[in-house]
């Protein structure tokens, strides 16, 4: 399969629908593709003169003197990257290869069963999905600290009542928030019950180990200037809230008033960790579940809603860690994974322990930067597996087993930063990974549910740490 950035987002074979096309595309993926310049005519032939064509002119004799040969021009080779003390702060533990499978269904809306027969609903009604086009995009963790996937061998197909409608996905050259890359796929005029996405991602993913005190040599860029990557994080997103006045106090409050930034970035880190695991108690899945039992979405609340209470999901504590450390100046995000086992060794299946219970992990990563290089790196942070220790954070000067140091991400694949893509696609019922646009829009009482397997593939070698920065 290949993956052709900037091939426009529709094939139609109107002129009403190319121009359709072309205007969701702009909506739902900005910067995806390039419009084709409209094509220009041929002038017509000129008939052949009428008068007699003159003799032509002798030819000349050729210089005598020899014309001096023009230098080829230079082949400019990128510079190598500059050797970066945080080439060595995260190393590769075990490493495992994986694909992970997705399967993204979306019915259209029927009457719920428990009410039928009910003044109103006598009836079972079914609402088709119509539209004239649409474009549907899933997200693609190129890297992460503890995991690199394998893009360019990425697949997936596009069903629509069953039917293939796109075999060829294609990666939005656009990196968007976080570092995320969204994989999209197309369909034109179809009216039906169901639509099916199913996406293959191989991957290597690897345990991590920290070496802390050489961290923290990382200090603050200068003028507070980051990478782009990095950067993004602060552009902010649904329910990471970092701004909000909840926020921002109990970060003072933490820190006595001061200055979060009179610490490095790594004693920091682990500071305000310790803060947020400390006041947090784990509580419920964060996930919501379709009518037939499978997974819909994600079941979130903001992180000043977290924080004010002192209670959430890992989901919700992942988020309110990522919102904390953005209040501090610090870049952060959100890794939203597929645990494999539910205990280390131990195979759960595709749905853990139960059917509609996914096991899906959230944690953090924040950011460390060598300006003098130009090298970033991100650092694994999972209070939630943590505090399963003890519900008061370990001494600052000892090594935490989750603080950087991971022996479980080789379990996890890496499905997002985000529960929902960074762009103006929409899902149904909950937030998912995935999300669509359609023109004209489906109406609301569709509904989606989501399923994840995976299955090991042979080794295609170890992991170069320094491409954990991506």
């Amino acid at each position: 399969m290949n993956i052709r950035p900037g091939r426009l987002m529709f094939r139609t074979t109107g002129a009403a629908a190319a121009v359709a096309a072309v205007s969701l595309l702009a909506c739902a993926t900005g910067t995806f593709a390039q419009q084709r310049r409209p094509g220009q005519s041929q002038p017509p032939s000129q008939p052949a003169p009428t008068q007699p064509t003159p003799p032509a002119a002798p030819a000349q004799p050729a210089p005598t003197q020899p014309t001096p040969a023009q230098p080829a021009p230079a082949q400019v080779k990128p510079a190598p990257p500059k050797p970066s003390f945080l080439d060595n702060v995260i190393k590769p533990g075990r490493t495992r290869n994986w694909t992970l499978r997705v399967n993204v269904h979306v019915d259209a809306y029927q009457t719920d069963p428990r009410v039928l027969g009910k003044p109103g609903h006598k009836e079972l009604e079914v609402k088709p999905i119509t539209f004239e086009t649409a474009a549907v995009v899933f997200p693609i963790v190129t890297a992460s600290a503890g995991s690199e996937a394998a893009f360019e061998a990425m697949r997936g197909t596009l069903y629509f009542d069953d039917r293939p409608m796109d075999t060829e996905p294609e990666l939005s050259p656009t990196v968007y928030h976080s570092g995320t890359r969204l994989a999209r796929w197309e369909m034109t005029n179809k009216t039906g019950r169901e639509m099916d996405l199913r996406v293959e991602i191989p991957m290597t993913t690897w345990e991590t180990v920290f070496d802390e005190k050489l961290a923290e040599r990382a200090v603050w860029p200068a003028g507070g200037k980051w990478p782009e990557v990095a950067a993004s994080t602060f552009s902010g997103v649904p329910f990471v809230d970092y701004q909000s006045p909840v926020v921002v106090n109990l970060l003072s409050q933490w820190t006595g008033g001061k200055d979060p930034k009179v610490l490095k970035p790594v004693p920091l880190a682990k500071f305000l960790a310790g803060q947020v695991l400390e006041r947090m108690q784990p509580t419920g899945t964060g996930l919501e579940t379709a009518r037939n039992g499978e997974l819909e979405g994600f079941k979130l609340q903001r992180a000043s809603t977290t924080l004010q209470l002192g209670r959430g999901s890992e989901h919700d504590i992942a988020i309110a860690l990522c919102a904390v450390y953005l209040a501090a100046g610090l870049p952060a995000r959100t890794v939203i994974g597929y645990d494999v086992t539910d205990t280390k060794g131990e195979d759960s299946g595709p749905f853990g322990r139960s059917k509609g219970s996914a096991k899906l992990r959230s944690w953090v990563e924040f950011a460390l930067y060598d300006e003098t290089a130009d090298r970033l790196i991100w650092v694994p942070v999972d209070i939630v597996r943590q505090r399963k220790s003890s519900s008061k954070a370990p001494p600052l000067d000892r090594p935490w087993k989750y603080f950087g140091t991971n022996d479980e991400l080789d379990d996890i694949m890496p499905v997002a930063f985000q529960y929902h893509p960074p762009t103006t696609v929409v899902a149904h019922g909950s937030r998912c990974f995935w999300g669509w646009l359609t023109t004209p829009t489906i109406p609301e009482g569709a509904s989606q549910y989501i399923k994840f397997e995976s299955m090991t593939t042979p080794n295609r070698g170890r992991p170069n740490p320094r491409d954990t920065g991506r």
